[in-house]
C-alpha cells in the first residue's frame, strides 16, 4: 500500500435550494502516496471507513456571514461530519496503527491528521461484539444521544400520554417511536412513503402512521388523536408543526429537534397558529445535543442494553465508496431513503 487513490467531495457553491450534485457539491479525483507522506511526532494517517449523512449538513452549506451554532462549511474544502476511520500509519503513541478513531472527518478516504489538529477526534471506538461498526455514528452515537435527551429531557414522557413523531422513519425518529413505546405511551407517526409506513406499523410497532404527502398532516392527526397529543417530537417544522399545534392538549410539551422541510426554502410561512402556544400552555423547547455532553455516556450504555437485549430495532441505507456520497446526502436531503443515511468506504 503506497500510491493510493485520495477521493473527495467539496463543497463547491452556496445552494439556493437543494444542492446540486456537480455544482454546489463535487467529486473530485486525487491521490497520494502513503511513504511519501512524513509524520511528525503526534501525527497519524487515518483511512475512512464510514462516514455519517446527516439533515443538518444542508444547514452548514451558508454564507459563513450566517453565524449559528456550527460553522459552515469552507467553500472549496471537502465537506465534513462524523466519521470512522482506522489508523494506517502512525508517530502518535495514543493513537497507534490499527485503532478505530471516531470524530469529524472530511468527506475524503484517507486524512493526514497533525498534532495540533487532532482534536477533530473525539474518542478511540471500542468494537462490542453483536454490534456493527457503523452503530457508533447513529445507533450509539449521535441518533440515540438525540432520541434520549429530546424524550427524556426535554419531553419528559409519561407512560399512557399521546406522542407525535415526524420524519419517524430516519435515524431520530425510528429510535424515538421505539422508545415511546417502550415507556408505554401511544405513538403516531409520519413519514414520507408507503414503505416507510409500512415499517414504522409492521417493525417498530406505531399503533398509527400515515403518509403526509397523500394525507395531510392535519387531517391525519384529527384521525388518529381524537383525545388529542401530549407530546410531539418535531423533525420537519412547516405544516406539520401547525398541525400538531392545531391538536395539540393544554399543556403539552414540543420537542424540537428540527426543521427539514425549512432546510432548502426560503420565505416559507411559518405556522399561523402560534397563539395556540400561548392558550394551550404548551412548552416548546428546542435543543443542541453538544448542550448535554454530560449525559452522553449514560445514554449510549443504556441503548447497548437495549439493542443486546434485541428491544430495538434500527435501519440502515448504506451508500458504498466516496463517489456514492453526494447521492447519497442528497436522496436523505429528499427523504429518499430509510433509516440512518451512511457512506461505507473501507472494511
Amino acid at each position: 500500500m503506497s500510491q493510493l487513490s485520495n477521493n473527495a467531495v467539496l463543497f463547491n457553491n452556496i445552494p439556493e435550494s437543494m444542492p446540486v450534485k456537480g455544482k454546489d457539491l463535487v467529486f473530485v479525483q486525487q491521490s497520494f502516496d502513503l511513504n511519501q507522506i512524513l509524520l511528525n511526532p503526534g501525527d497519524f494517517v487515518l483511512q475512512t471507513l464510514y462516514l455519517s449523512l446527516d439533515p443538518f449538513m444542508r444547514f452548514r452549506m451558508r454564507d459563513p456571514k450566517v453565524k449559528s451554532y456550527v460553522d459552515a462549511f469552507e467553500l472549496g474544502k471537502p465537506v465534513i461530519n462524523l466519521g470512522i476511520g482506522r489508523v494506517i500509519k502512525s508517530e502518535n503513541s495514543q493513537y497507534p496503527i490499527g485503532v478505530l478513531l471516531e470524530g469529524i472527518l472530511p468527506f475524503q478516504e484517507y486524512i493526514t491528521v497533525v498534532s495540533n489538529n487532532s482534536n477533530c477526534i473525539r474518542s478511540v471506538v471500542k468494537e462490542i461484539p453483536g454490534i456493527p461498526l457503523s452503530a457508533y455514528l447513529g445507533l450509539l452515537g449521535v441518533s440515540c444521544w438525540t432520541a434520549f435527551i429530546g424524550l427524556y429531557d426535554i419531553g419528559r414522557i409519561k407512560s399512557g400520554e399521546t406522542i407525535f413523531v415526524s420524519a419517524a422513519s430516519g435515524a431520530v425518529g425510528q429510535l424515538v417511536v421505539q422508545l415511546a413505546k417502550l415507556e408505554g405511551l401511544r405513538v403516531i407517526a409520519s413519514a414520507g412513503s408507503a414503505e416507510k409506513v409500512e415499517f414504522l406499523k409492521n417493525e417498530l410497532g406505531c399503533d398509527e402512521a400515515f403518509n403526509y404527502k397523500q394525507e395531510q398532516p392535519r387531517v391525519a392527526l384529527k384521525k388518529y388523536c381524537p383525545n388529542g397529543l401530549d407530546v410531539f417530537f418535531d423533525n420537519v417544522g412547516g405544516a406539520t408543526l401547525e398541525a400538531a399545534l392545531s391538536m395539540a392538549n393544554d399543556h403539552a410539551r414540543f420537542i424540537e429537534c428540527g426543521m427539514i422541510s425549512q432546510y432548502n426554502s426560503s420565505g416559507l410561512p411559518g405556522p399561523r397558529n402560534l397563539t395556540l402556544i400561548v392558550t394551550k400552555r404548551i412548552r416548546m423547547e428546542g435543543f443542541i445535543i453538544s448542550d448535554h455532553k454530560h449525559k452522553f455516556k449514560e445514554y449510549t450504555n443504556k441503548m447497548i442494553q437495549l439493542v443486546l437485549d434485541r428491544r430495538i430495532v434500527f435501519k440502515e441505507h448504506v451508500s458504498y465508496g466516496i463517489e456514492n456520497a453526494i447521492d447519497g446526502l442528497i436522496g436523505m436531503l429528499k427523504g429518499d431513503k430509510l433509516g440512518k443515511a451512511l457512506v461505507k468506504l473501507a472494511d
